[in-house]
């Protein structure tokens, strides 16, 4: 389950086509996603990758000061839900938005009344910091207890300032991922089922998830364009999947 081995035989194979972060910050990435992983994987949540993080931004470090939930939480920063200065400017000093569409996946996932639970964690509903902080780390705990944890299917970033590669590029680095790391990752979790987060994703890797014997269910991209109904179903149903 090498990690470093499929980084450097991505770089190998696209380092001239596309932008790749250092290894020290896909491991960073890998680090945070497995703080928060469950004992037992019951639900895993597929999607596409993390967000482009620049070594200068990766070099801001964050404090946890008065937040006892996060001792032995990675503190280098990089674009992922699952890292806590991802959006949050008091707690690592960067002006980045953060991803909102994850974090209301993630409460809709726990919480059946999804519109007053994710007021919880917004800046705009609840601008005390410590509180929503304290409120968006509730939600990790939920989603640990309950065994849902999120997993990419490309170990390397595919968006950076909101482009990404071409097609063809992005299904052979989602490939190598595959093959070399995210498989054995998810064999290993052994879950009872799989949500696959993106249309794109299941495309790429449908006969592979087939492989697993696990059922797999397809939702749609959190910044795809539905109707506010659509909206409403989606958070309705990831709230099915994850709680039967």
């Amino acid at each position: 389950m090498s990690l470093e081995k499929a980084y450097f035989d991505i770089k190998t194979k696209f380092e001239n086509v596309v932008e790749l972060e250092p290894f020290c910050i896909v491991k960073s990435v890998n680090d945070h996603r497995n703080f928060w992983r469950p004992e037992k994987v019951r639900v895993l949540l597929l999607a596409e990758s993390h967000v482009y993080t620049p070594i200068t931004k990766y070099d801001n470090t964050m404090r946890y000061d008065g937040f006892q939930e996060l001792i032995g939480c990675p503190i280098n920063y990089v674009k992922l839900v699952y890292c806590l200065g991802y959006g949050e400017k008091k707690l690592v000093n960067l002006p980045d938005r953060g991803t909102p569409q994850f974090w209301k996946i993630f409460v809709s996932c726990v919480n059946q009344n999804f519109y007053s639970e994710f007021g919880k964690i917004r800046i705009k509903n609840t601008p005390n910091f410590h509180q929503r902080l304290h409120n968006k780390i509730s939600i990790l705990e939920k989603l640990k207890d309950k065994g849902i944890w999120l997993v990419d299917a490309s170990i390397v970033a595919l968006y950076n300032d909101n482009i990404k590669p071409i097609q063809k590029t992005m299904e052979k680095i989602i490939e190598i991922s595959w093959k070399q790391h995210v498989s054995k990752v998810i064999h290993e979790a052994k879950p009872e089922k799989i949500l696959v987060i993106g249309k794109g994703v299941s495309k790429i890797l449908e006969d592979e998830l087939k492989k697993f014997n696990i059922p797999f269910h397809i939702q749609p991209q959190p910044q795809a364009r539905l109707s506010k109904k659509n909206i409403e179903k989606t958070f309705e149903m990831y709230y099915e999947l994850c709680n039967s």
